[in-house]
């Protein structure tokens, strides 16, 4: 994260936390102040794009991505009481770190130094 933070010319590093269950992320992060957003291939009603542009620029953003083959629809109820907010990249289905490096690449297109507005 270091390395990667140096190169793209970022000021802090993204923060990796420790491995831990589904359950125990959720109550650690269900009190954090930052906009929630839960990658899910089965969220029929949220695209991400229109779901951005409906928001002012979060100074924090907290994403729940993967796992290989989908949440279940208790992982995503059980995420949705933490705060997340469920929302769909589209129809295609991507690798969970495929998911990832395009939400961070939207999110800073939309919101951060990628655009030119």
């Amino acid at each position: 994260a270091r390395s990667a933070a140096k190169q793209s010319d970022r000021a802090l590093p993204a923060e990796i936390g420790p491995i831990s269950s589904f359950g125990e992320l959720l109550t650690g992060l269900s009190k954090e102040s930052a906009l929630k957003i839960l990658l899910w291939e089965q969220e029929g009603i949220r695209s991400l794009k229109p779901f951005l542009r409906s928001l002012s620029p979060a100074p924090r953003v907290l994403a729940l991505v993967g796992p290989e083959g989908g949440f279940s629809e208790g992982e995503v109820e059980e995420a949705g009481k933490a705060g997340f907010v469920p929302v769909s990249l589209g129809h295609r289905i991507l690798r969970a770190e495929t998911a990832a490096i395009s939400l961070v690449t939207i999110l800073q297109y939309e919101w951060g130094d990628l655009s030119l507005h």
